[in-house]
């Protein structure tokens, strides 16, 4: 295959080095003319020395070519990957104004190639962007995905200073596909230079918003430690000795457990301990570890928002504990959501088979009391299904899957529970 990359920035340059140490020849084009004249010379745009070696071995092996005619790229080659600059407006909004006039430039120029070609989005877009490229181009161009070209969103994961070393052993190859024709050659390509493992076929939308949710989570991440650092700071404790234990746990605080999306938390522990933390940091600013309670209040409310948006006249929760397998009721999201809905004089109930209000006794009295104290009168123990126009599942331990198959009503999904068999009901709706 023959391949064009689009834009000469971080993530082209580095691609257009590393697929000519594979042997492939790479026709490239920038709109800007010195990036143009440098990698001509086999001279990288920035400064990072692998790239820069590779470049230079490219060019002198003549494996990297650049042109300034949109027509040729096409001509010449088969897959384009398409690398160009997605910036930040002032408001935060991404400008995609390189890939708009991307499109309608290439749309005029596809028109003469009789052969199948391939466009592959490897700059951070917003999910429908690539979509967006794709109706673009068969608008004008006259032309249908699928059996004149194909479309692909493979976002980048290198980092600067090793993008060489990530692009050789990322730590996965997303290939967001249009059709299953663009996919197969795209991983074909990837087969074809090395990259074999954890390979995962997405829709074009799921591989746009995956580049955003790892860089959001690695912000998080410095901004956690950060504030960690200056809370420790401020009580005269080692905040690198904290971390460097804390990031050998590989059970919970390194690893997938908590990292599902669901309800809020609840609990005796987190939200008890989060406040905690908080009266430690007089003076520190610790905005990430503030807005995690904000963040888990907002869930509550956004899931209160999308039960009552049909209006609902009757409601069952099932499982109202703050999570399965124990019979702790301590911050409940869900006991909070029903207040919330008693409050909006919805009719709720619940059941639980975990809840006797007359064996309550400490916090977990005292909660109830001060949250829902009538919630005893909201208990039923074996209830009828055909008496509720809305089931929310909290637990799968107290309605049976059987009878949910038959039930008519809609069935809201708060953690997933039933994702896998989702189809199999009637009116199921997962809420993230």
């Amino acid at each position: 295959m023959k391949v064009s990359v689009f834009g000469f920035g971080y993530v082209g340059a580095t691609l257009a080095g590393c697929l000519a140490q594979e042997g492939i020849t790479v026709l490239g084009y920038d709109i800007d003319v010195k990036k143009n004249a440098l990698i001509q010379k086999g001279v990288s745009p920035f400064k990072e020395k692998e790239v820069s070696a590779l470049l230079l071995e490219g060019v002198r092996k003549q494996r990297i070519k650049v042109t300034e005619s949109l027509g040729e790229v096409l001509h010449e080659t088969d897959i384009s990957f398409i690398c160009v600059g997605t910036p930040s407006r002032e408001d935060g909004s991404i400008n995609l104004d390189a890939i708009s006039n991307l499109a309608e430039q290439l749309n005029l120029e596809l028109r003469n190639k009789s052969g199948y070609h391939l466009f592959v989005i490897r700059s951070t877009v917003p999910p429908g962007t690539t979509q967006n490229f794709i109706k673009v181009i068969e608008k004008n161009s006259g032309l249908y995905l699928g059996k004149s070209f194909g479309g692909c969103m493979n976002p980048e994961f290198l980092r600067e200073g090793t993008s060489v070393q990530d692009f050789y052993h990322p730590p996965f190859t997303i290939i967001g596909q249009a059709d299953g024709k663009s996919g197969d050659l795209l991983e074909q390509f990837y087969d074809k230079i090395g990259v074999k493992e954890n390979i995962h076929r997405v829709k074009l939308e799921e591989a746009e918003i995956f580049k955003y949710t790892n860089n959001a989570f690695h912000g998080l991440k410095v901004g956690f430690a950060n504030e960690i650092g200056r809370i420790c700071n401020e009580l005269g404790i080692d905040s690198h000795k904290i971390m460097n234990i804390f990031c050998q746990d590989k059970t919970l605080n390194l690893s997938p457990y908590y990292l599902k999306p669901g309800f809020a938390f609840g609990g005796s522990c987190l939200p008890k301990d989060l406040k905690g933390i908080l009266t430690l940091t007089s003076g520190t600013f610790p905005l990430v570890l503030e807005s995690v309670m904000k963040s888990n209040d907002e869930q509550i409310r956004y899931s209160l928002q999308k039960i009552t948006e049909g209006n609902p006249q009757n409601i069952l929760i099932s499982g109202i504990t703050f999570k399965n397998g124990t019979d702790d009721f301590r911050e409940s999201p869900y006991v909070k959501l029903m207040r919330n809905l008693k409050d909006l004089n919805y009719n709720v109930q619940f059941v639980d088979n975990l809840f006797e209000q007359d064996l309550l006794l400490g916090a977990n009295k005292t909660f109830i009391e001060s949250t829902l104290p009538q919630m005893g009168l909201l208990a039923v123990k074996e209830p009828d299904l055909n008496k509720f126009d809305t089931i929310i599942i909290g637990s799968v331990d107290y309605l049976g899957i059987d009878k949910l198959k038959w039930y008519e009503g809609k069935i809201i999904d708060l953690n997933g529970l039933l994702k896998k068999k989702g189809s199999e009901f009637k009116n199921y709706k997962l809420l993230v």
